[in-house]
């Protein structure tokens, strides 16, 4: 049965919000239908503003791209809430999709397959080191005639 403050749907307890028949009971009732005691602290505006990325410090909502590369921290200012790690994570990911896209077909496996060697490595639990390598190519991405863009995976067990 949906009182003015909880109801048994699953909307409430996934949502952490008012669903439609606890607003319905309170206005049948004549009551605000808005309750901030309703709301879990994720949906309240100081909230929003101290954990959505564009109010973040700068140091830690970097978007512009314009290294280009992967750089890897071993030291953080704050401690991420797991939708703060997966947004930046997304983001490179997103550049690593970009750039693997625009290699040949050949390479493009190639990358793929690094790729997909680091997933299975962390699904395992394994810890994964990156590195430079460096060989021969006859194609748009050398510099020199050397291409640096193949990676060797180091398993750290």
């Amino acid at each position: 049965m949906c009182t003015i403050d909880s109801c048994p749907c699953g909307f409430v307890s996934a949502m952490q919000l008012p669903c439609k028949h606890i607003l319905a009971v309170r206005k049948s009732l004549s009551l605000s239908v808005y309750d901030e005691s309703l709301c879990a602290n994720r949906w309240h505006v100081q909230y929003f503003l101290g954990n959505h990325n564009a109010y973040l410090p700068n140091d830690m909502n970097d978007d512009s791209g314009a290294d280009h590369g992967i750089e890897i921290s071993t030291h953080t200012s704050a401690v991420l809430s797991e939708q703060q790690k997966y947004r930046k994570a997304f983001k490179v990911a997103q550049r690593l999709c970009q750039q693997v896209s625009t290699f040949g077909m050949r390479d493009f496996n190639e990358g793929l397959d690094v790729l997909q060697s680091v997933a299975n490595l962390w699904n395992e639990g394994k810890k994964v080191s990156v590195g430079e390598a460096t060989h021969q190519v006859s194609n748009k991405y050398y510099n020199n005639g050397i291409f640096s863009a193949i990676l060797v995976i180091h398993f750290l067990l």
